[in-house]
């Protein structure tokens, strides 16, 4: 079952509104708005999912995205992007990504997001 979730994106009303979301599920969020930010999180903390924007100031999601898959074991990460190419999905689905979703997104996008996070992590 999901229980905590890594948000990453440096736009506060983004972070605010998936926290927002997130928190009415009844799941515990912890949000980051830059990648030092979620390393440091990361560091110290397990997630079962990671929320990630993929254009962040300090560098590029999909390096992020590459880290984490690197772990022994790693949660499922869903790419965001405000600007989404579909070399850029492609290039995130192979580099471990289970999802990329286009912002802005709704409340049902979410809730299928979790639907499919949860099923992801029973594999």
């Amino acid at each position: 079952a999901l229980d905590k979730i890594l948000v990453v994106d440096d736009e506060p009303l983004v972070r605010r509104s998936l926290e927002d979301i997130l928190k009415a599920r009844k799941l515990q969020v912890v949000s980051a708005a830059t990648l030092a930010a979620a390393e440091a999180h990361l560091g110290k903390d397990t997630f079962d999912l990671i929320m990630l924007d993929v254009r962040l100031p300090d560098g590029d999601g999909q390096r992020f995205l590459e880290q984490v898959m690197a772990l022994p074991t790693h949660p499922p990460v869903a790419m965001m992007t405000g600007h989404g190419s579909i070399e850029s999905a492609v290039d995130c689905m192979r580099a471990g990504a289970f999802d990329y979703m286009t912002k802005p997104f709704d409340r049902a996008q979410i809730d299928l997001l979790l639907r499919k996070a949860e099923n992801y992590a029973q594999l």
